[in-house]
Formats: structure tokens, sequence, C-alpha cells
């Protein structure tokens, strides 16, 4: 009911009272009318929203984040009194204006913008239907029973770390890029190979005493697996008004899925620590595995409990085979820093850090500082400087 609703009604009363005042039969009969207008009106659009019938359909379930995902929407209504408008509100998409004519099937196509990553469901609508005079407007909510939409992270650019089999452990200075507990064979010593790993036993039995056959075989060993990246985006929950969390949110699972591709494309195994309140890990070691750690992003919530510095601390005790460390946050503080720090110095691996932020303070640039002066890499992202973005 608007405006002229209420007008009409006070216009129909006032003429009514007139009638009955005077006794005029015309008048009366012209409030009567005026009256049985206002009941059709009101019955046409009752009817047309309860007869209301939607079929929406589409051929996706996951799509990256920005892109629009059509969907066909076939509807119509069953009242034999028309209506003047029928209006359909599409969450993230435009409006849709269809044929107001009974038994009528009307076609559209619509496209539905996702703008941030997660799990969404894909079609949620209003109706809105208005009588052929504009009396009335009732709607209805419209949530066709579909498959939920995946939105994916976008995957950001992130520079790789280059590691070599022996690039894993806490001493650098003792790691040889053979296994030394998988022993594969001998072969005849060449410039360069290791006194200790001649295998004394065996070259004994190609000894003379004239030396002139002597043959030195050398114990081979399997190649060492290559170390993994371990990749900890900070999952903690953000204390930020939803349109702002929302792009924080996205900004760090784009750069850890950045990250990662990057460390795929080198075929380093990569291990993504996601420390939600249901925690998970994703494990990779080709870039035909990116899909596995995309959809892990997609779906995990920013709801963790522990600080970062808490879930570095966790993390430090299963670095055997661990060649470099990423961490992507929002919020960078002393303490996180000095985690950092300390993992750094106790493991001797590689560390970068990715800030998240948009701040300008002086203390971010000493804290980024403080990191580079302790050999982490470290530098800083602002989430709201993103090109080609519709949100």
């Amino acid at each position: 009911m608007n405006g002229k609703t209420i007008h009409y009604l006070f216009f129909m009363a006032a003429l009514g009272l007139i009638a009955l005042t005077i006794g005029s039969s015309a008048l009366l009969r012209a409030a009567v009318c005026m009256a049985l207008m206002l009941l059709l009106a009101l019955i046409s659009v009752v009817i047309s929203l309860l007869t209301f019938e939607i079929h929406v359909t589409n051929d996706k379930e996951q799509i990256e984040r920005g892109g629009k995902l059509p969907f066909e929407v076939r509807s119509r209504f069953f009242s034999v009194l028309p209506v003047g408008e029928l209006l359909i509100e599409v969450e993230g998409a435009e409006n849709l204006k269809l044929c107001p004519m009974p038994l009528k099937r009307t076609t559209s196509v619509v496209q539905r913008v996702f703008l941030h990553r997660g799990v969404y469901a894909p079609f949620r609508a209003v109706a809105y239907s208005t009588d052929m005079f504009g009396f009335f407007t009732f709607s209805k909510r419209i949530e066709p029973p579909l498959k939920m939409i995946t939105v994916l992270p976008k995957v950001g650019k992130t520079e790789p770390f280059s590691l070599e089999s022996g690039d894993s452990g806490p001493e650098a200075a003792r790691r040889y890029p053979d296994d030394s507990n998988s022993p594969s064979g001998v072969r005849e010593w060449r410039d360069g190979d290791l006194l200790k790993r001649v295998h004394w036993k065996l070259t004994m039995k190609t000894y003379d005493p004239s030396l002139a056959n002597l043959k030195p075989m050398v114990r081979t060993y399997d190649e060492a697996a290559r170390p993994d990246v371990i990749v900890i985006p900070d999952l903690m929950r953000l204390d930020a008004v939803e349109a702002r969390a929302k792009r924080i949110e996205d900004h760090i699972c784009e750069a850890a899925l950045g990250a990662i591709a990057g460390q795929l494309e080198e075929d380093n195994p990569v291990r993504l620590i996601l420390t939600c309140n249901t925690p998970r890990e994703v494990e990779g070691a080709s870039i035909q595995e990116i899909g596995a750690f995309s959809e892990a992003l997609a779906k995990c919530d920013f709801d963790a409990d522990a600080p970062i510095e808490r879930t570095l601390m966790e993390a430090a005790r299963r670095l055997d085979r661990t060649g470099a460390v990423i961490v992507i946050t929002s919020r960078l503080t002393l303490s996180a820093a000095d985690a950092v720090i300390r993992l750094r110095k106790m493991s001797g691996m590689l560390v970068r850090v990715i800030w998240i932020t948009d701040t300008r303070r002086a203390e971010a640039e000493a804290l980024i500082s403080r990191l580079e002066a302790s050999d982490v890499i470290a530098h800083r992202e602002n989430p709201f400087l993103m090109r080609n973005e519709n949100g």
C-alpha cells in the first residue's frame, strides 16, 4: 500500500459517506465500483504471487571471483486477472522485468557477478507484483533448489623461491642432495666424489700389487626429495566492516594462491596450512593440482582463534623436509614479527612475509625493516589498490 492507495481509500470513503448523507444512488454506485476496483486489484496481486512459478538453470558449480555466471530464468503465473508489473530483483545482478500477461511463459537470461570468494547460494531474488492501477505491491522471496556455487580466488603474483634438493632441514651446511638412507648401487670413481662414499670392500676386490687395475667403487644414493614450501595464510577473525573484511580476505587468499602457483610451476612440493576452526592441510607437487588449493582457499572460513604466532610455533615442529615458509597476514604485530624472526634463525630456511594492509604508519616501515634485517623477505600489499576489479 502506498500514498496513492491511501488517497484513493479516502476519496472512496468520502464519496460513500456523501452518497449515504444525501441519499444519492449514483454516488453510492460509484463508491461501490471504486471498492470493487480496489478488491480486484488486491486479488490480482495476491493470486499472481501465489501461482508464480520460476525455473532457474545454470551449468557451472565453480567460478573465479569477479566472473559473471549466466542463469536462464523461465517464469509464469496462472491468474486470469492481469497485473501491471512483475519485477524480479536478483542478488548481484540486474533486475528482471517480466511479461505481466497471465499464463504466458517468459524466458530471460540474467548474469550474476560474484565479487568475493566463498560458497554461495547461486540464485537469490525477490519477486514484486504490482496491480494494473498501482495500488498494491507485494513481494515474495525466491531461492530455487540449485547446487551451491564455489567462488574461487584469483591467482595473485608472487615471485617463487628457487629450491634445490638439499635445501631443507635446520643446518644448511650439512645438507646433501642425496638421501643417505636410500642407497641405490655402486659405480666407478669420478672426480669430485667424496672419499667417505668409497665402497672399500668392493674396491679391494679389484686390488693387485701393481695397482694398475685399482678401480675405486663409490656408493650411490637416490636423489633426496625436493623440499616443500609451507604456505600459511592468517585466518584469524577480522575486526572490520563486512565490505572491508571481505576485500582483505580475498587478497589474503589470492596472495596465498599466487605463492602456491609460483612454487608448483617450479615443481616444488607445497603444503598449505589452514588454521580455521576446521583445520585442514592441502599438499601438491605439480601445477595440475592447483585446483585443490584454490577450492580449499575458497571454502575456508576466517574464524581462527589463535594468532599467527601460535600457528608458526606449531608449524616449526614439522619442518624436517621444508625449504621455505610463506606467511600471509593482515595483522603484522611486533610479536608476530619476532615469531617469524625466531623461525628464520632456528631453521635457517627461507622465510617470506606478505603483509596485506593499507596502513601508512611509521611503525609499519619499522616492522618491515626489522624483518629484513633478519634476512626475512617482507613486503606490503594494499588490498584496495587492486586493478581490474568489479568491487
